[in-house]
């Protein structure tokens, strides 16, 4: 019965259902680690082998995958919560490649994951190489139903994972061979039968499904072979839903207008790929939203409606000639939204000019683009009148400072912005870093007239405290306004090129008043933007080895370190001003790596 040919378009209706167990019940017992932690091992070695074998792997025959699979949605009901896919093809080579170059320490899976190779080997009693790679396919997915995010695994102990829903995850590989993979089945479950599991076998529609029984439950604890996938679910109940299914009906994941909405939207050159559903997205708002303040709580009842119209969000990972791009998207129906929920989503709507972050300081270790919203000084008075005495607080905060907080600073203090991390040679002082915040106002004169009574005030009070004053210095072609907080280590804001600058070093008002050379003309920064969204909302950059070499400098690093992120030239997080007109958010983490 297991060598009968299972078709993709098999029939739903349930036709018998038997169950039997297996030879040598013996009293169950729990391995050690539990059944969670040998098939997530076996699903982290399948992936890297899998990347390994896109490389030339002998035991993996990539050479016949032209396209990108994505066919186990399929398989899976409309309403899963959470899915996951690794869907390598043949045109991910020479990336992939690149970063075996990049890392050749790291290029061995089976050197880099002994400890995996050997949990298989203790809990499955199979070997990857020799009972997994010959029947292995082209696409390992996992999935929840009725997640609650509290539930998902611990990635920080991956291989003892905390899920309580243990019957809603399923693990499903594609196969190449049948025989095969039916052949590892049987293998795995004969070694934890001599372990002391027991197993019970349900047949339906032609499919056996076996099932362990006794003991608490674990998160993997049933397996078939359906048609042309290795399955593994928490209960039989679970993949005997999966055989009865209509693989091209309307009730699958794939037919999904919500889950297609959002898969479409990552990007089509993905090695692998997560959707989330609106509905633990929804019940997550829900449960954060429990026991708030009063002002917060008003908040969290206005946005409700706006995640209440999301599809789901959608995550991805790329490679490219010049690294690896995390994406990140979510989705949704604008139309439901009305007025108000859609002013909320105003403020984020701003974009930023690429060509003028492309002006910052070649010299930047770190920097932020972002625009500050016109609403930023309503936010910034309803936040402080919200506070108990707040209003008599900022009364007294304006009178013992001279100056009126939203006509001197707020009314102008808007617009698009760069915050800056650079060099600095104050180490004497203490502080090895300078730093650098500029922003664009639209009412400059406003800015200057509201700056020019802050910094008289500013001096008066110092004055009074003792002694601190204000002097002219020069830097980048600017007169700043400086302070000596530390002995030759100066604090200093102007306007440059009809911009408000607040510096923080004398480097820092060198690199914000005239840039040496703009980062736009570095390399490395350039394919880091080169795949970033358009239009873009905000950014942060880190330039990799500058930033190392300074952590190193000042012992804050150890050159292992260096040699470990060497490769790493760059990384460069970005996302788009807000929903588009097609209600789509993006962001995007790009790793440019350096092949040598």
């Amino acid at each position: 019965m297991r060598d009968a040919p299972l078709r993709l378009l098999a029939s739903p209706r349930l036709s018998t259902k038997e169950t039997l167990m297996t030879t040598e019940p013996t009293i169950p017992v729990r391995t050690p680690g539990g059944n969670n932690g040998m098939i997530i091992g076996m699903l982290v070695v399948g992936l890297l082998v899998l990347g390994s074998g896109l490389a030339g792997a002998g035991f993996l025959a990539w050479q016949y995958f032209t396209q990108r699979p994505d066919t186990i949605p399929r398989l899976l009901a409309a309403d899963t919560h959470v899915f996951a896919a690794v869907t390598p093809s043949l045109a991910d080579l020479p990336q992939i490649l690149r970063l075996r170059q990049a890392f050749p320490d790291d290029a061995d899976p089976g050197a880099a994951d002994e400890p995996l190779t050997n949990q298989l080997a203790e809990e499955l009693g199979v070997n990857f190489e020799q009972d997994i790679a010959p029947w292995l396919g082209s696409e390992i997915a996992w999935a929840i139903n009725n997640v609650n995010f509290d539930d998902l695994p611990n990635l920080d102990s991956i291989d003892r994972p905390d899920v309580d829903l243990q019957s809603e995850m399923i693990l499903i590989f594609t196969s190449r061979d049948n025989n095969q993979a039916q052949a590892f089945l049987d293998k795995q479950r004969q070694h934890r039968e001599g372990q002391g599991q027991q197993f019970a076998m349900s047949e339906v529609d032609g499919v056996r499904i076996y099932a362990r029984q006794g003991g608490a439950a674990e998160a993997l604890d049933a397996f078939a072979l359906v048609r042309d996938y290795v399955i593994f679910a928490g209960s039989a109940d679970t993949i005997s839903a999966i055989v009865q299914r209509d693989p091209n009906g309307d009730a699958t994941l794939e037919a999904n207008a919500n889950f297609q909405k959002v898969r479409d939207t990552l990007p089509a050159e993905r090695l692998g790929y997560m959707v989330i559903a609106n509905a633990p997205l929804l019940a997550a708002f829900d449960e954060g939203s429990a026991d708030l303040p009063p002002t917060l709580a008003r908040q969290r009842t206005d946005q409700r409606p706006i995640v209440a119209a999301m599809h789901g969000m959608g995550f991805a990972i790329s490679a490219h000639a010049d690294g690896l791009a995390f994406d990140a998207i979510a989705s949704m129906e604008r139309g439901r939204l009305s007025e108000n929920s859609l002013a909320l989503l105003t403020p984020f709507e701003y974009p930023i000019q690429a060509e003028r972050v492309g002006r910052i300081s070649a010299d930047a270790l770190a920097f932020s683009s972002f625009t500050i919203p016109p609403s930023f000084k309503d936010t910034v008075l309803q936040g402080i009148r919200d506070q108990p005495g707040g209003e008599q607080q900022l009364e007294e905060f304006e009178r013992e400072m001279g100056f009126n907080l939203e006509d001197d600073l707020l009314s102008w203090f808007y617009g698009e912005s760069h915050l800056a991390l650079v060099p600095g040679s104050g180490a004497a002082a203490g502080v090895p870093l300078a730093g650098y915040f500029a922003l664009k106002p639209e009412q400059l004169t406003l800015a200057e007239n509201g700056m020019r009574n802050i910094l008289q005030s500013l001096e008066i009070v110092g004055g009074l405290a003792g002694g601190f004053s204000f002097e002219d210095r020069e830097a980048g072609g600017a007169t700043w306004r400086a302070v000596e907080v530390m002995p030759e280590f100066y604090v200093g804001q102007t306007f440059s090129s009809e911009e408000f600058m607040l510096a923080v070093g004398e480097e820092a008002m060198g690199a914000a008043a005239n840039p040496s050379q703009p980062i736009s003309q570095n390399g490395s920064y350039q394919a880091a933007t080169r795949q970033i969204p358009n239009p873009i909302g905000a950014m942060f950059y880190v330039n990799m080895p500058q930033t190392v070499d300074k952590f190193i400098e000042f012992d804050m690093a150890d050159a292992e370190i260096r040699e470990r992120l060497q490769p790493i030239r760059a990384i460069a997080a970005s996302a788009s001003p807000g929903f588009n007109e097609a209600g789509v958010a993006r962001a995007q983490v790009f790793v440019v790596i350096a092949a040598e």
